[in-house]
């Protein structure tokens, strides 16, 4: 039952992770074996509900259950949202280190741009 306030996000709101797609093993979609994917919303903090950023994101594959990292079945990369309420998708060939001071709201350290926008 714990809240953060806006002034909490010491790294801003536009570098900071909010919520984001989570991998699940392809072949597990509808089995309820996963371990990131096998019970309700209502369980409390588990691996259904949370993902961490110290792995790098992942595809979905059949075979493969990551269920600590984010990811997707889109080829083309996964979906996050910010703290600022932008969603990007991003890639899944990311920066480790961006990725982790992404989901970290009070680092310090600073993100580069171009990391995670692209550009110059």
């Amino acid at each position: 039952m714990s809240t953060l306030s806006l002034a909490s996000v010491k790294d801003g709101l536009s570098f900071t992770y909010l919520l984001g797609e989570k991998a699940v093993a392809a072949n597990m979609y509808t089995t309820g074996l996963s371990l990131g994917d096998n019970e309700n919303q209502y369980i409390g903090f588990n691996a259904d509900i949370g993902r961490w950023t110290a792995d790098p994101p992942s595809q979905d594959r059949p075979g493969y259950d990551n269920y600590n990292s984010f990811g997707s079945a889109h080829s083309a990369g996964f979906n996050m949202a910010f703290c600022d309420g932008a969603a990007m998708k991003m890639s899944y060939t990311i920066d480790p280190t961006v990725h982790k001071q992404l989901g970290n709201r009070k680092d310090g350290q600073p993100t580069q741009l171009q990391a995670v926008f692209g550009g110059p």
